[in-house]
């Protein structure tokens, strides 16, 4: 049985760092936190200044034991989702379930 798969994109822009955004999770939640040496590892071989993730569903305190915050809930935050052209304000992103 398998226990994840992530798929990741890593964006950058002219001067900007890298940031990587995992865009699609397949697995159970108990498995995000013990993905948190991998995150971070990434983080280091791409230089990258932080990892993003979208999601839906998931519970809070899983994402939480893996080191990701709600940008929602941390006044003054940006998260940037456009890169190309760059963009520094948050995008609401619109889904269907």
């Amino acid at each position: 049985m398998w226990a994840k798969v992530s798929f990741l994109r890593h964006c950058s822009n002219g001067s900007l760092k890298v940031k990587s955004r995992i865009v699609d999770f397949l697995g159970q939640e108990k498995y995000l936190s013990n993905s948190v040496n991998q995150i971070i590892g990434l983080l280091k071989d791409r230089q990258a200044e932080y990892i993003d993730f979208y999601q839906y569903g998931l519970n809070e305190l899983a994402l939480e034991k893996a080191f990701f915050r709600n940008k929602n809930q941390n006044e003054g935050l940006i998260v940037p989702n456009y890169f190309e052209p760059f963009e520094n304000r948050n995008i609401e992103i619109n889904y269907n379930v």
